[in-house]
């Protein structure tokens, strides 16, 4: 539909430049001339023609002494359609792990655009705890809020007593107790460079902020269980808006939850 000075609406300008991504992206680089886009296509004069028409009606392409160029409006919504096809491609790989979220609990966008999604796979199904582990091995800083404590996840953190590793744990109250009882589990929290606090608010997802070597950068690890407690994937972002969200997020159970043993 157009608008009052009879340009196309935005949707239309979207729905075009999908229609045609194949013509936007041989115009990337620069302008072309009709021939090289129906040799670079492989389609008619004609359809090239009809594309290109319609490209220009939208205000995305104009005709210069070069050859068809995209118009900036055009280059900007070349931009974002990248970008909402980037975001797809990851909610694509993480289809199986949206499933165990809640519909209130989906985490933003943000956490997910730009991520590395690790899940598990019928011949690899600790690639997501393996992940996990050697994330914690690695850290010189790590901030756990977790629903439930796996054991190779717990060896990691127990492994980090012996490094100078900064360690805070938010768990659920009733997987302490169930740990209690575990002398490796007391001992990665005994001492002054570990801190464990307990919650009695449910906790939907695994958040881990881990630190890098160097200290200069932290990553955010979103955790998915399932409803056996069965780690089904971790979707990894070093992004600044992903990680302030985590901190966020940890920050607001870390401020309501009690320390281990007061």
């Amino acid at each position: 539909m157009p608008d009052s000075q009879g340009f196309p609406d935005s949707n239309s300008m979207f729905t075009c430049l999908i229609e045609y991504a194949d013509l936007v992206e041989a115009l990337r680089d620069g302008p072309r001339r009709k021939q090289a886009l129906v040799d670079r296509l492989g389609v008619s004069p004609e359809t090239v023609y009809r594309r290109t028409r319609d490209l220009r009606d939208a205000g995305l392409l104009e005709r210069t002494q070069s050859g068809y160029a995209l118009t900036n409006l055009g280059r900007l919504y070349a931009r974002e359609y990248d970008s909402v096809q980037t975001f797809a491609r990851r909610l694509h790989e993480a289809r199986d792990l949206l499933e165990h979220f809640a519909t209130d609990e989906l985490p933003p966008r943000a956490v997910f655009r730009n991520a590395d999604i690790t899940t598990v796979e019928q011949y690899a199904p600790d690639r997501p705890s393996r992940w996990v582990e050697r994330a914690i091995r690695r850290t010189r800083r790590f901030r756990g809020l977790l629903p439930v404590l796996p054991r190779r996840l717990a060896d990691a953190l127990g492994a980090s007593r012996s490094s100078e590793t900064r360690t805070d744990v938010i768990l659920d109250a009733d997987v302490a107790d169930h740990y209690r009882a575990d002398t490796d589990f007391a001992e990665t929290f005994d001492r002054e460079s570990a801190g464990l606090y307990l919650t009695d608010e449910q906790i939907p997802y695994g958040i881990l902020l881990v630190d890098c070597e160097n200290g200069d950068d932290t990553t955010l690890a979103l955790t998915v269980y399932d409803e056996q407690g069965v780690l089904r994937g971790v979707v990894v972002n070093d992004d600044r808006s992903a990680v302030s969200w985590g901190e966020r997020r940890y920050e607001r159970y870390r401020a309501e939850a009690t320390p281990a043993g007061s």
